[in-house]
Parts: C-alpha cells; structure tokens; sequence
C-alpha cells in the first residue's frame, strides 16, 4: 500500500478540504517529511515551513542542474579521447541517457519547488484574521480528517 503526505484547506467554519495527495515516489513527499509532515495527524503549514520546503527543492534542483553541466562537459571532452569510434560513441550514448534522467530529475525538483511557492504564497496572501485558516497537511491521514486530528 502506498503512503501518500496529504494537503488540506481549512475553512472558517473548520472544514478541511482536500487540495492534493502526493505518492511517497514524488519529492513533494519527501520534502514535506524533512519539513514536518506528521503522520496519520495534520498540523498547519506556515509560511517559514513552506519556504524552507522552496529552498530543499531549490537545493535538488540545482544540485542536478550542476551534475547534468558536469555531465554535459565530459560528454563533450570524449571525443578528444583516443578510444576508437565504438567507444566514444557507446560512452556519448551512456552519458545522453544519464542526461535524460537528470533532465527529468530537474523538472521534478522544479514542480516541487512551485508546488511549495504556490502554497506558501496562498497562506501569505490569505486576508483572514483567524489563523487556524490555513493549509494543513500531514502522511497517511485519509481523504477526510477532522479538527481532531490537528496537532
């Protein structure tokens, strides 16, 4: 069975609302564990909390983007070697799909990364003057928590 961290609405009138369930295959999940997530609980999301989950996924990205240049540059300097033909070529076609994967591994990194932009900027813009409003999530809550699950 496949856990999934979970993120909430919550109303004026205490109705918590489903925005999204996120598979623990995705980064979301596991960013939201090295923020806090709580499991089969929820507690708010604040907006220092969803910045620091901005900067983790700024932090994968980057850290691949850096890897995919590296990569990109050693693919280039191959054809310098004085391997035959068949090598270089088996060794340009193993980097390119190496390339591949940290290509989409960056688009990953870059959803993530908005995914906590938009939610921080939803709880910085919210107007209201009760702060239990907010975005709540938690890991392995189910589809429709109370109040009483809020830590």
């Amino acid at each position: 069975m496949s856990q999934y961290v979970d993120f909430f609405v919550r109303s004026r009138n205490d109705d918590l609302t489903l925005l999204d369930s996120i598979s623990r295959s995705h980064l979301i999940y596991e960013i939201a564990g090295h923020i806090g997530a709580p499991y089969e609980k929820i507690k708010q999301l604040t907006v220092a909390k969803a910045q620091e989950a901005v900067e983790i996924a700024e932090s994968y990205q980057q850290s691949h983007q850096e890897h995919y240049n590296s990569l990109l540059e050693r693919q280039k300097l191959v054809a310098q070697f004085n391997n035959s033909i068949q090598d270089k070529i088996e060794l340009i076609n193993e980097i390119s799909e190496y390339l591949d994967e940290l290509k989409e591994e960056i688009q990953v990194a870059n959803h993530a990364k908005n995914f906590f932009i938009m939610l921080r900027n939803f709880i910085d813009t919210m107007s209201y003057d009760d702060d239990n409003v907010g975005i709540y999530f938690g890991i392995e809550v189910g589809r429709h928590p109370s109040i009483n699950d809020i830590i």
